[in-house]
């Protein structure tokens, strides 16, 4: 028999690497340490209540992620709620800020988009048009921070506090004092580019697990794949450019491997194997970076004026209605990026703040309290500094027989699925062509 690849880890980007194997009839073992798949993009359960550890959404722009659904035989119309890109940004005591796209053409969606919006002042609309050209075909320096690239494109910081920078945070998790201008205008360009619904917006109508981590699982398993669970991979070894895997358990595994943890876990397991101590110094600057999810329920759904909307000067940035993907009255409420976490850990209880808050900007909200948990996942993604976008490594290390894969390799695109597939589906290629012949 061939001897297996091996992918450590069965998250997004490790079941992509090894569903493309397996759909071209190679052998994959999965091994993974927790008892379900999805990675940090999974569903929990909590006090029978099913619910995705955060409040996971895609852009039209993800065409690899929409395209693996569709093969493994889900209709995206039918797993997503799909809505054109509007922010309502809502404000203390003041007009909310409305900008959204149309149905029109490229580029016509936007300039209607622009010219329709409310909330902004002539001098910040004339602001947001001229710098639209840059967006779409300039490319900001390596070094420079979000903040920096705002203004230098003359960005008013009354614009900066109520748009972009709710836009980079949730976009890139980062502050944008930190931000990477270039990676936050890729993903703009990315969202922003032709055709026109490329800016729709994709919130899964059931739980995140049920669209594809598990799918993706039964369907390497049909193929002949193995997926094991509760297998925590704790060393690797290199003998000529094959590679032996041994697990807690006392497993042990040896093939061609796929690394498809997080890059703090793969710093670990490659520390002192021979060749890798420059790649474990390039993982060791991606820093992660925390994200928290509020989630609220309400005996009857509560008034919100759009399924998504926007908190100005708060540390929920979004907030998203989930009554009309069938959970009545559920709320989550995301808080991304260091500072917005800095600013929930200072507060004696979250979860009555933000329903005072959320009281304060919304007509006619409900005055009794929400059921409340959260969820934070403190390893969300890497902090997507200047810094740690040099810092990223290909699928391609460098050494025989090992492949990277995970949302933090350098797929052009911050921490998102978009970014995990397609890193699965490189990692895997790359696997397929270093077979014995």
């Amino acid at each position: 028999m061939k001897q297996p690849v091996i992918v450590i880890g069965a998250g997004w980007s490790g079941l992509t690497a090894a569903l493309a194997l397996a759909e071209r009839g190679e052998p994959v073992i999965v091994l993974e340490a927790a008892p379900i798949s999805g990675g940090r993009a999974r569903s929990i359960d909590h006090g029978g209540r099913i619910h995705d550890n955060g409040q996971h959404l895609l852009l039209c722009a993800c065409t690899r992620v929409i395209e693996r659904i569709t093969r493994l035989g889900l209709d995206p119309e039918q797993a997503f709620l799909r809505l054109p890109l509007r922010l309502r940004m809502h404000r203390p005591a003041a007009e909310c800020l409305e900008l959204g796209t149309s149905r029109r053409p490229w580029p016509l969606h936007l300039i209607e988009g622009l010219v329709r919006a409310r909330g902004i002042a002539l001098p910040e609309r004339f602001a947001f048009a001229a710098c639209l050209p840059d967006i779409l075909f300039n490319t900001p320096s390596e070094e420079s921070t979000v903040q920096e690239w705002l203004d230098g494109l003359a960005q008013p910081p009354s614009l900066c506090r109520r748009l972009w920078h709710a836009l980079c945070v949730s976009a890139l998790n980062t502050d944008p004092e930190q931000a990477s201008a270039r990676l936050f205008a890729r993903v703009l360009r990315e969202t922003f580019r032709p055709p026109a619904r490329r800016a729709d917006l994709w919130i899964p109508r059931r739980p995140l697990s049920a669209i594809f981590p598990e799918p993706a699982v039964h369907r390497i398993r049909r193929l002949g794949g193995q997926v094991r669970f509760r297998h925590r991979a704790v060393a690797l070894e290199a003998r000529a450019g094959q590679w032996r895997v041994q697990c807690r358990n006392g497993a042990r595994l040896e093939g061609r491997i796929i690394l498809a943890t997080p890059p703090w876990s793969a710093a670990r397991l490659l520390a002192g194997i021979p060749g890798t101590g420059a790649l474990c110094r390039r993982l060791e600057r991606l820093v992660p970076s925390p994200i928290t999810t509020l989630w609220l329920e309400y005996p009857e759904p509560p008034p919100l004026p759009a399924p998504l909307i926007g908190l100005e000067a708060a540390p929920y940035q979004f907030v998203f209605d989930h009554t009309p993907l069938g959970a009545r009255g559920r709320l989550a409420l995301v808080a991304s990026g260091p500072a917005a976490n800095r600013a929930l850990d200072a507060m004696d209880s979250p979860a009555r703040r933000a329903h005072a808050l959320l009281r304060e900007r919304c007509t006619g909200w409900p005055a009794t309290e929400p059921v409340a948990w959260q969820v934070r996942e403190r390893r969300a993604t890497f902090l997507a500094t200047p810094e740690a976008e040099r810092a990223r490594p290909g699928a391609d290390c460098g050494l025989p027989g090992l492949m990277l894969a995970g949302d933090w390799t350098a797929t052009s695109l911050p921490a998102t699925l978009e970014s995990a597939v397609r890193s699965g589906e490189t990692a895997a290629e790359l696997a397929y062509r270093q077979r014995p012949v």
